[in-house]
């Protein structure tokens, strides 16, 4: 997957806001006449913005060199609002950061990720229990610097 080369052009900073804007080459506009992204936001945006397009920049170039990017190791990882992991608790075990439910789904068995919200929302899951875990996406942290916490919503159908 190709996304083209980024150029920055400028960042100004008036008042409370950033506008950036950055040129996409895709090597398909017309000699002169690129495609402009002008991005206006808050500063925080920005940095949200500014880390996609690098997002985009670096997979472009990974593919370019033979690289592609590998699938989960048996942790499910959401990506997108609305996500869902819907399967039976086949077991509960200690992970590095906490618990981890192994989730038996229609196609195969998984992980959920040790992140504090959804490790409270389960709480009360047990073995034998289906679950449908919805992921809801990020909130800023609360003490800049750090993470965002993912939030979820979950659902169980006792056995």
């Amino acid at each position: 997957m190709n996304y083209g080369t980024f150029e920055w052009l400028s960042s100004n900073v008036y008042a409370d806001r950033t506008f950036t804007i950055t040129r996409i080459l895709q090597g398909n506009e017309a000699p002169g006449e690129p495609a402009i992204m002008e991005v206006g936001r808050s500063h925080s945006w920005h940095s949200n913005i500014t880390r996609e397009v690098n997002n985009m920049a670096d997979e472009s170039a990974a593919s370019e060199n033979g690289w592609e990017e590998q699938e989960s190791t048996g942790v499910w990882i959401p990506k997108e609002e609305g996500q869902e992991l819907v399967g039976e608790v086949t077991d509960i075990v200690e992970g590095t950061y906490g618990l981890q439910y192994i989730i038996k789904t229609d196609k195969e068995e998984t992980r959920t990720p040790s992140h504090k919200v959804l490790q409270n929302r389960m709480g009360k899951a047990k073995k034998g229990d289906t679950v449908k875990i919805v992921y809801k996406g990020e909130e800023p942290p609360a003490v800049k610097g750090q993470n965002p916490t993912r939030m979820y919503d979950v659902f169980i159908k006792k056995k």
